[in-house]
């Protein structure tokens, strides 16, 4: 999921983020291009690693 948009709203609204940690993996396979590793589903390895 992009949580972008909920973080920026977080901060809008007035709360202070003090850490916000993002992965290269995700639990669903949001782009087709994904494949997947254990439970999760990452770009391949000659994909940049990216959020």
């Amino acid at each position: 999921m992009d949580n972008f948009p909920v973080v920026s709203a977080l901060a809008v609204a007035g709360m202070r983020i003090d850490f916000l940690h993002e992965h290269d993996a995700s639990l669903f396979a949001r782009f087709g291009t994904l494949e997947r590793d254990g439970s999760y589903y990452r770009f391949p390895a000659d994909r940049p690693r990216i959020p």
